[in-house]
């Protein structure tokens, strides 16, 4: 049998996703919104739509369910999706359901978050940490003790991490929030201070992916890079765009006042 990482990349291809609906989860539909809202589930042939749902409604308000099926045969794949209306919901059917028994069928099934069409179909080996991480925009003048006070109230936190700058030591405008579970992100994400402009973070880049940096902390490509290792942005406004991606959070400019600089937050 093909191992769960291939059948994510088969199944989470870009033109794979056809709801049961006919088309909703085409290429001008939002199914990636609100993001890491869906659900990918490797199962046992014979569990049903209905059984997903009685088990998996408890978690949170279902918008789909799409067992996948072979075209020719109609026969199901053992590969479902479902897409949930939040990301705090289908964070908390993944920790709950992952390995559970459901529909009389004694294989476990193994729920991981689906990829977003912008992602494409490769997993990271760090690929939990986006799950997990969240970049906010703070006040220079907040601390990490504050920044820790206000996230701590969604769940227990790994760390908190204010960019700053190499020499000075002062904040750069933004930080990092991680926590230890992907429920507890997925509500700070949801219910936080919406002046903390919360987007989940990209994975701190392997050292196998390539990337080279220059002394300032650019990439060579033309990313930015922060002091705690992972993605760091000039200061400037933040400004969300829809720039051809299905959700406003998929892509966000971070525009340096004065050397003209220009990071990119790459889609969540």
């Amino acid at each position: 049998m093909a191992s769960t990482d291939k059948l994510s990349r088969r199944y989470e291809s870009r033109d794979n996703f056809h709801g049961s609906d006919g088309g909703k989860y085409g290429k001008e539909s939002k199914y990636d919104d609100p993001p890491h809202s869906r659900l990918f589930i490797v199962c046992g042939k014979s569990i049903t739509e209905e059984d997903f749902r009685e088990s998996f409604s408890k978690h949170g308000t279902i918008e789909e369910i799409w067992v996948v099926k072979d075209r020719n045969t109609d026969e199901p794949k053992g590969v479902t999706y479902i897409k949930f209306s939040k990301t705090s919901e289908a964070a908390l059917a993944m920790e709950e359901m992952n390995g559970r028994c459901i529909g009389g069928h004694p294989r476990p099934l193994k729920v991981l978050i689906a990829h977003s069409r912008d992602q494409g179909s490769r997993r990271d080996m760090n690929e939990e940490e986006r799950l997990l991480r969240l970049f906010v925009v703070v006040p220079k003048s907040l601390s990490e003790a504050d920044l820790r006070e206000h996230f701590v109230q969604f769940g227990d936190i790994d760390y908190v991490s204010i960019v700053r700058d190499r020499n000075t030591r002062d904040s750069k405008g933004f930080a990092y929030v991680k926590y230890h579970r992907m429920s507890h992100a997925a509500k700070a994400f949801e219910s936080c201070d919406r002046t903390f402009k919360p987007v989940f973070a990209d994975p701190k880049p392997q050292k196998s992916d390539g990337l080279k940096f220059d002394g300032t902390g650019r990439d060579l490509r033309g990313d930015l890079r922060g002091s705690d290792g992972g993605y760091g942005y000039s200061t400037g406004p933040i400004t969300p765009h829809l720039n051809n991606h299905h959700s406003p959070f998929d892509a966000i400019s971070y525009n340096a006042s004065s050397s003209g600089a220009r990071g990119c937050y790459r889609g969540v």
